[in-house]
């Protein structure tokens, strides 16, 4: 417990991009790879650090499937400028698992489809 107590003490004090993390992931990873030595900590937040956080928003969209294919910069500017932008989905609004209730198609997982999951049988 004394440990824990430390690392927050030293993670208040950690900055990035101008800014004090305090209280926040990245500043907690910070300070575990300074006290374990292990870069890994701090090169999770990678972009955090360098203050590019949309890379991780357009890994979101590209894992998507209502957000595929658009691209996260093009619709900040769009948005900047005051154009809406309507995502092209296969309803509206938007129900999630249409297809999968109404025309029977499989839930697609990271992994592939999930319309089967060992020892349980077929999921419906």
């Amino acid at each position: 417990m004394k440990r824990a107590r430390r690392l927050t003490r030293r993670s208040r004090s950690i900055r990035t991009t101008g800014r004090t993390c305090s209280g926040l992931a990245p500043g907690k990873a910070a300070a575990l790879a300074e006290e374990t030595g292990d870069r890994r900590f701090r090169d999770y937040w990678h972009f955090v650090y360098r203050n590019e956080v949309e890379v991780y928003i357009q890994r979101v969209f590209d894992a998507s499937n209502t957000a595929r294919g658009y691209r996260f910069k093009d619709l900040e500017a769009q948005g900047e400028k005051g154009i809406p932008v309507y995502l092209l989905t296969r309803t509206s609004p938007r129900i999630v698992g249409w297809e999968q209730t109404q025309e029977s198609k499989p839930w697609y997982t990271k992994v592939g489809a999930a319309g089967v999951l060992p020892g349980r049988g077929r999921v419906h």
